[in-house]
């Protein structure tokens, strides 16, 4: 996955960008916490009308993941997840300083089987809730800014991998520039386009 990714900031430098590495500096563990608990704390609130027992037996596990969460956190716990979400948001942010646009991936692995509620391992590492897995594009979440999300490339077995430009707060046009640079370089529909649009 990282691999294609890689191959796919070419197309930036092609326009003249220059690419390099970097991460926020912040505990990226401490901002998954307060994602969790900011997210249990507003869709579990949402769902407390369903919660009662002839209800609940028809939730699935990822809907009763987060009804169990909310009820758990006192208004001290939120307002601590609030907290680090700014100083993540504010790390996030200090990046801007330096670079225009960041770009990382959409997921931390090709799309799996159908039949796999989700993935219970990333390159090793167990996954500890059901949405683990998707934690690069929820912390992207948490920082407040706007993303893009376009095509990074293929597998080796033909599975699609995506990218996500992220600006700055209120730059949602900026992604959009970019994306449409992007596309221009190598439109990837255009290489290699979809099965639907072969058989036309």
């Amino acid at each position: 996955m990282l691999e294609v990714c890689r191959a796919a900031l070419k197309r930036f430098e092609a326009l003249g960008c220059i690419v390099e590495e970097a991460t926020p500096a912040f505990d990226t563990e401490k901002a998954w916490q307060a994602f969790l608990r900011l997210r249990g704390w507003q869709q579990g609130s949402g769902l407390r009308a369903f919660d009662n027992p002839a209800q609940r037996a028809q939730l699935n596990t990822q809907t009763l993941y987060e009804l169990d969460m909310g009820p758990r956190l006192s208004a001290f716990d939120v307002s601590a997840a609030s907290e680090i979400r700014t100083g993540w948001s504010r790390a996030v942010q200090r990046l801007f300083t330096r670079y225009d646009y960041l770009v990382s991936p959409t997921a931390q692995l090709f799309p799996f089987d159908i039949g796999l509620k989700w993935p219970t391992e990333v390159a090793g590492v167990q996954m500890r809730t059901y949405h683990e897995w998707m934690k690069g594009v929820c912390l992207v979440t948490l920082s407040g800014c706007p993303a893009l999300a376009l095509p990074a490339g293929f597998s080796r077995s033909g599975l699609p991998m995506g990218l996500q430009i992220i600006a700055p707060v209120h730059h949602e046009m900026a992604c959009l520039q970019l994306g449409a640079a992007y596309e221009a370089v190598e439109p990837l529909w255009r290489t290699r386009p979809p099965t639907i649009l072969r058989a036309a």
